[in-house]
């Protein structure tokens, strides 16, 4: 019974209509094409990738053991270390229903890096498991059925994270917040499991292991069609297509150009570069990007770095999709062994607007963000209450000196940079201004997804600490009454969240553009559950606009 995993091969790469297998494969040295063969209703292709045998990473660490020993007992033979080398294979099929067109099935470690990365349809797999796992026909009531989920959350660092359980259960279990994360893949239990086997995984690709023969994979295939054209996934995950696939060539190019543009410029406050997927950290150290010099490594990969070499090399007003596409990024292991290699286009993340309509980039795959849900999180966020008590500023002024300033009026204590200090948590600020309203003001300048995020994760962090930490509160209140001996703005017992609002307060050329009209979409998103954490525990949450001149 063969593991199988089955890519949704696309009619198009790069702009260009496929005419035969060759199109959809990375063709080196390493990789042996086979000739055709035709079955009954498909025509499949073999490729086969294999590496040259060499030394195991370990072994020169391990030669002085092994020499000393062998110093010391004259008897002790060594054949030599063994050699490791590995394999892969990928046999793409060509159904012969036009409709279906090609599917791609990966076999080995090495049998994903036949496939070029622009060859398949992204999350394909995803909503195909789904559809299996939880079907609408299936009656039964035991929604128990996921053990892995994987998702990953945009905002000033995009974070992917992996949920497993000890044993099968509901989606709920994993804990996954709706409103914020994106689901890249899953692993349960199909409901027909005599025609999907026991376990089924979808993430770009959808994998199984059934009992199956060469000669049934044109119609397996369809079936796998099937299965993906139903929308039964709807029913329990309809949050999931709030951010989904673009698949209009003309709309993907007019994306791409829009990216390509904003490199050119570098205008990237909005895209950054990240590994595309959960890799190994235990083993990865460092990564390498085009044109690095002999020894450059890099802790992490940085859109700048990438985007400095190619104005160095006078190549930045070059860029293309094209080049993005065909250059790589590589994570290296301790020894300087690659292990992950990715493109550069995949490997770049962000948001961006175009016609009104916001898109995320993010693995090489443009996503649309549904104009309800994007209307959901501007209702949540005019409905917040306006501050007004801040004086403006200029676009030069720093940070801590406007904070500084806006704390000599109306008794105000200035908190800036007092961090306060208990056991066991993170040093953080309460807020940079207090006022006798007891209002948290917390202030950023400019509109950054990354100084947005932490503004907003400094407010609930603080707001949360302060209503469910004793110690936290004691300290806090220790450093107000040190600024401001007579203040009783943090002496009563028992605490009351619903007397303190949380302010958050950012500094920009406003004009008469509201919040909603500007902040980037996943600040709105973090901000809207901001206000939700902070209204569930009986704050009160207000936004300023401070006008930057």
């Amino acid at each position: 019974m063969p593991d199988l995993r089955c890519f949704r091969l696309n009619e198009e790469i790069e702009g260009e209509p496929t005419q035969n297998f060759d199109d959809y494969v990375e063709l080196d040295d390493s990789v042996t094409p086979y000739d055709p063969v035709t079955v009954t209703n498909f025509t499949a292709k073999l490729y086969v990738r294999r590496t040259p045998a060499r030394e195991p990473q370990w072994a020169d660490f391990l030669e002085p053991a092994r020499e000393r020993s062998v110093d010391q007992a004259q008897d002790l033979d060594f054949p030599g270390w063994p050699l490791v080398s590995s394999a892969g294979a990928l046999l793409l099929v060509r159904v012969d229903n036009p409709q279906l067109g090609y599917f791609g099935f990966t076999f080995g470690a090495g049998g994903r890096m036949i496939l070029k990365q622009e060859a398949y349809r992204r999350v394909y797999g995803l909503r195909t498991a789904l559809n299996l796992i939880y079907p609408s026909a299936d009656s039964s009531d035991d929604f128990s059925r996921l053990r892995s989920v994987d998702a990953r959350r945009h905002g000033a660092e995009t974070v992917r994270s992996r949920h497993q359980t000890s044993r099968a259960a509901p989606f709920e279990t994993f804990d996954i917040d709706q409103s914020r994360s994106i689901v890249d893949a899953a692993v349960g239990r199909p409901a027909n499991q005599q025609a999907w086997g026991k376990r089924i995984s979808g993430t770009d690709s959808i994998g199984f292991s059934i009992d199956v023969n060469f000669e049934e994979l044109g119609n397996l295939c369809t079936r796998v069609h099937e299965a993906a054209e139903r929308q039964d996934y709807q029913e329990r995950f309809p949050w999931i297509d709030n951010i989904r696939p673009v698949k209009e060539p003309r709309v993907l190019a007019k994306l791409s150009d829009e990216i390509v543009a904003r490199l050119s410029a570098k205008e990237v406050d909005d895209l950054e570069m990240n590994p595309p997927e959960i890799i190994d950290w235990e083993r990865v150290v460092s990564f390498r990007i085009p044109y690095d010099k002999k020894g450059v490594i890099h802790p992490e990969l940085r859109i700048v770095d990438y985007l400095n070499h190619l104005e160095e090399r006078g190549d930045l007003q070059d860029l293309t999709e094209q080049v993005l596409r065909r250059q790589y990024a590589e994570s290296r292991d301790g020894d300087g062994s690659k292990v992950n290699r990715w493109s550069i286009f995949k490997c770049i993340t962000g948001t961006i607007e175009v016609d009104g309509i916001n898109y995320v980039l993010d693995g090489g795959q443009f996503y649309e963000v549904d104009l309800d849900y994007i209307s959901g999180l501007d209702k949540i966020i005019d409905q917040i209450t306006e501050f007004k008590r801040l004086p403006p500023t200029s676009r030069t002024t720093r940070e801590d000196k406007y904070n500084a300033m806006a704390a000599t009026s109306g008794n105000r204590i200035l908190m800036d940079k007092k961090l306060v200090r208990i056991q066991g948590q993170t040093p953080i600020e309460l807020c940079d201004i207090l006022t006798p309203e007891r209002e948290l003001i917390h202030v950023k300048r400019h509109l950054g997804s990354r100084d947005l995020s932490h503004l907003f994760s400094q407010g609930v962090v603080s707001a949360e600490l302060l209503q469910s930490n004793l110690e936290f509160r004691a300290e806090a209140r220790a450093m107000v009454e040190a600024e401001q001996p007579d203040s009783t703005i943090l002496s009563e017992e028992p605490f009351q969240a619903s007397d303190f609002t949380v302010v958050y307060a950012i500094a920009e050329q406003w004009g008469s553009d509201s919040l909603s009209d500007r902040l980037p979409l996943f600040s709105k998103v973090t901000l809207s559950h901001s206000v939700q954490e902070l209204t569930d525990r009986g704050y009160k949450v207000a936004c300023a606009r401070i006008d930057a001149t």
